[in-house]
């Protein structure tokens, strides 16, 4: 099987999945519906889980996982907090982590 796994940054926060709820978006994915699935997927991004380790920079932490996991932080989206509207966005599953 293959893993994806990268070291965990100075800003990053890496927790263990307890719990995952699955949505109708889930569904659309797994079949394929929009046209962009990513196979091997794991999906769901509906979590609940424990942080197990964080960067040598983060100084407080409050984690919420939802659709959204990444994004540029400097295009005009961002930089207005619409994250969501990023072009280089990182998504909880179907989505390649740069």
């Amino acid at each position: 099987m293959l893993v994806y796994y990268r070291e965990t940054g100075d800003e990053d926060v890496r927790f263990k999945v307890l719990y995952c709820g699955i949505c109708h978006s889930d569904l659309h994915s797994i079949k394929n519906e929009w046209g962009n699935s990513i196979y091997r997927m794991v999906p769901g991004h509906e979590i609940v889980g424990e942080v197990t380790e964080v960067g040598g920079k983060v100084t407080k932490v409050k984690v919420g996982i939802g659709c959204l996991v990444g994004a540029c932080h400097s295009c005009d989206n961002c930089v207005n907090d619409l994250e969501n509207y990023c072009p280089k966005w990182t998504l909880t599953y179907n989505s390649i982590n740069t």
